[in-house]
């Protein structure tokens, strides 16, 4: 009995232990309500908290104790209001802890105390002005800080010196006027620093002396005047430096980083590359865009023979004085026409001298460039030939913005590697389809913005057979909507769909082709090319649409009311501004075309002329029909006369009934013809004495001639039958 009590008291005792592990300890439970517990991709438990709107206290107690990833951050527009304490210190397994948009004023002392296992903490987005060397106490092996995008305007010397460990550190965004000396003490493995968009203008010469080990230094836009030239002499391991945005007017003293690999100094005011700012240095790429030069060294790159990708875009270079060159031939390069490029040989590019090209400095280091861009500046075909012609290994080349009409089909032979292609902006009326030949491994081709009216049937058929072209940018250009143009990009673009390895794009958000819209003629102008069908294209210098577009209602020439315009699934109507387009475009086809409209209206009058002048005189002849001869007339009146005699005469006077004429058939001026008879031929018995039978005498028809009596004759017959009575 004893024994049975005993293993049911040690049962007991069991299961309360269990109890006791399985209950929350001090307060930590599962998952906060507003939260998401789960495994991240490398299997640590992480907590996250983005819907927003979080308050003090942050629910740190209701977190598993194993949590080792824990994301506090919010929507836009719905940001946290959170302090921070040493609330993380029952997480003692806690690796990473961000803490964005949650307006943290401060990060206080001793916050992440006990934290041995902390590695990268992320406090951007706040509203942090200041810190101290107490901030950042405790967590001993921090690795990786992000501080950006607060309000931090100062910094004490050796803030950091208990994060001896820091790895990278992310100051960007933030109000920093200046940097104290010796800021940076204590951080001797510190390998990336991001100081961009501080106000700092000016570096001064010994700030990096504690940060030897830098690889990675960035201060785009702070203000920047003037580099020190001792600035980064201890920097020996600098492999990456970006000082671009800023208002520099000479490339900063580099020549000690025998590490550096990436220079970036665009957005500046430089206007010269000297030959000896870049000597020696292993430089994979280098970005000179958006400054002000106008001369390159022909010897600027000569050393840097690792050179791979270069930036020169939006500068002032262009075409300088040409030597050894007759004043025929020479004028004949400065024209940069394409047939006159073609036929130049290679010795006549090489009598150019060492200052004559502006692209002479990229000629040493063309073989192996992977990636070009020379895109806004002032340079000619002259300028480009030369360095294409060495070019072996390109990828990507930009020639934007260059003003460019034409490019020769041997342009890019030698770029056969070649994936991206940038010619926009520039006047291309055409693009030979010669050009794709050389380049089997184009995926882009950007010819936005030229002066396209269309494209060939020949481009239109390689953009199909090219299986790795990807993306075609075409917006911008002047598509003159007729069959010459565009018969064979409808055709194209009628059959995208099923082309899924080429996609016609477009920068608008509307979506794919819709900003592909008719410029010319005036008819289609603004039509989306999408939308058109082959048998609503305009014949070949025609201004009138062969037929109507179905997509646009009703056809507006024959009707009054306004024509709908559909877009893509929509049957919406025209918009204010699109209707009042599409009466501007009808106003204006009447004015282009007001004399053709005037000649058609003349020669419409001159035919009514004509048809009435032949009217009047078909009525004429018909008319003259009625007319008899003299004999006829003669022999009839006789008759008459003779009858009237041999009549009984009556007491009672009557008047003798005039002769009526057969009528005429089917003539509408028969009864003009019989008034006339009447009028001409008057036949009247005026001495016959009257009648006295009350029967009248009717004279028989008179027979039609086709001879026509004269007025003589007719009054000759009158006094013949007047005396004869």
């Amino acid at each position: 009995m004893v024994q049975k009590r005993t293993t049911e008291a040690t049962l007991c005792g069991v299961m309360l232990l269990l109890l006791l592990v399985a209950s929350p300890v001090h307060g930590y439970g599962s998952c906060p309500t507003l939260c998401s517990c789960a495994l991240d991709s490398r299997g640590r438990r992480e907590v996250t908290c983005d819907t927003g709107g979080l308050k003090d206290p942050l629910p740190v107690m209701e977190m598993p104790l194993d949590t080792e990833v824990l994301i506090v951050d919010a929507p836009d527009g719905m940001h946290n209001s959170l302090t921070l304490g040493p609330i993380f210190k029952g997480l003692k397994k806690l690796e990473i802890v961000t803490v964005a948009k949650s307006r943290v004023p401060a990060i206080g002392e001793h916050s992440f105390w006990g934290l041995r296992y902390l590695h990268t903490l992320n406090i951007s987005r706040n509203e942090i002005t200041s810190l101290v060397a107490a901030n950042f106490r405790g967590p001993e092996e921090l690795k990786h800080l992000d501080l950006s995008r607060n309000k931090i305007e100062s910094m004490p010397s050796a803030v950091f010196r208990y994060a001896r460990q820091l790895r990278s550190l992310n100051l960007a965004h933030n109000r920093l006027p200046e940097l104290v000396p010796r800021v940076f003490f204590g951080l001797s493995t510190l390998t990336s620093l991001d100081l961009s968009h501080n106000p700092l203008g000016v570096l001064p010469g010994m700030v990096f002396t504690d940060v030897l080990n830098l690889k990675e230094l960035k201060c785009l836009s702070c203000n920047l005047m003037v580099v020190e030239d001792d600035l980064l002499d201890n920097l020996l391991f600098l492999e990456h430096l970006d000082f671009s945005d800023n208002r520099l007017t000479s490339i900063p003293a580099v020549s000690k980083c025998k590490n550096l690999k990436t220079l970036i100094l665009s957005g500046n005011l430089l206007s010269h590359v000297p030959a000896d700012a870049l000597s020696g240095l292993p430089l994979f790429g280098l970005s000179l865009a958006f400054n002000r030069i106008k001369s390159i060294h022909p010897q600027a790159f000569s050393n840097n023979t690792l050179l791979t990708h270069v930036d020169i875009s939006y500068n002032r270079l262009g075409l300088m004085q040409v030597g050894n060159v007759s004043p025929v031939k020479s004028q004949a390069l400065l024209n940069s026409d394409a047939e006159v490029l073609n036929s130049i040989s290679q010795t006549e590019f090489e009598i150019v001298n060492t200052h004559s090209s502006a692209l002479q400095a990229l000629i040493p280091v063309a073989a192996n460039l992977k990636r070009l861009i020379i895109s806004g500046n002032f340079l000619q075909l002259l300028d480009i030939f030369p360095v294409m012609r060495q070019i072996r290994q390109l990828r990507f080349l930009g020639l934007g913005d260059l003003g460019l009409s034409k490019l020769p089909q041997d342009f890019l032979q030698h770029s056969r590697h070649l994936k991206v292609l940038n010619v926009s902006g520039n006047a291309l009326s055409e693009f030979q389809h010669h050009l794709l030949y050389s380049v089997p491994h184009l995926h882009s081709l950007y010819l936005d913005h030229n002066n396209l009216r269309g494209l060939s049937e020949d481009l239109v058929t390689a953009f199909i057979a090219m299986r790795s072209l990807l993306t075609i940018r075409l917006e911008g250009n002047p598509w003159h909507c007729d069959t010459c143009q565009v018969s064979a990009m409808i055709a194209w673009l009628e059959t995208a769909s099923h082309q899924p390895h080429s996609t016609a794009q477009c920068r608008s958000p509307e979506g794919t082709h819709l900003c592909l819209k008719c410029t010319s003629p005036s008819p289609m102008a603004g039509l989306e090319l999408v939308l058109l069908r082959q048998e609503e294209l305009l014949e070949c210098g025609s201004t009138e649409p062969s037929s109507w577009p179905a997509w646009l209602g009703h056809d507006s020439r024959s009707h009054s009311q306004h024509p709908r315009v559909m877009g893509v699934g929509s049957d919406s109507q025209l918009s204010k501004k699109d209707l009042r387009k599409s009466q501007n475009s009808v106003v204006a086809f009447f004015k282009d075309h007001l004399a053709l409209l005037v000649g058609v209206g003349c020669g419409l009058v001159l035919a009514l002329l004509v048809v009435v002048v032949a009217s009047v005189i078909i009525v004429r002849r018909q008319s003259a029909l009625y007319y008899t001869t003299e004999e006829e007339i003669e022999r009839q009146e006789k008759l008459v006369g003779r009858n009237n005699n041999d009549s009984p005469v009556s007491r009672t006077t009557q008047t003798t009934p005039s002769p009526t004429p057969t009528k005429v058939p089917s003539s509408s001026y028969q009864p003009m013809a019989i008034s006339r008879v009447h009028a001409r031929v008057p036949i009247t018995n005026t001495r016959t004495p009257p009648i006295t039978s009350t029967s009248t005498f009717r004279a028989p028809p008179r027979k039609i001639s086709s001879n026509i009596a004269t007025i003589d004759e007719v009054a000759a017959l009158d006094s013949s039958n007047t005396i004869a009575a």
